[in-house]
């Protein structure tokens, strides 16, 4: 049965393309603290290389594609990086999009 479960889950992921420089942490408290300081440029760039340095957390630049899955119980959270990373990280939906599967297809 748990064979089931991880061919389902990574059937689900689809490729998200960040809009925005942004990150992939541990746990959802840290997304929520890290979302909170953004006004405060300075003290949310602080936060995120400490969280880096002691791996809970990774950065995405802009234009960075990953595989991800909405969070059930939250879709303000996406499970990123599963099969690079696992089990992955948790990052705030609002800084992807999913990619479009014709981008960067040549004209025929």
């Amino acid at each position: 049965m748990g064979i089931i479960l991880v061919v389902a889950i990574a059937s689900s992921q689809l490729l998200y393309k960040a809009e925005v420089p942004t990150f992939g942490c541990n746990t959802t408290g840290t997304i929520t603290e890290l979302q909170y300081l953004r006004v405060d440029e300075k003290a949310f760039q602080t936060l995120l290389a400490q969280k880096v340095a002691l791996g809970d957390c990774v950065e995405f630049m802009k234009g960075s594609e990953v595989q991800a899955s909405p969070v059930e119980v939250d879709p303000t959270v996406l499970r990123v990086q599963t099969e690079i990373d696992p089990p992955g990280y948790l990052a705030p939906s609002s800084d992807f999009k999913p990619k479009d599967p014709n981008e960067g297809a040549e004209a025929k």
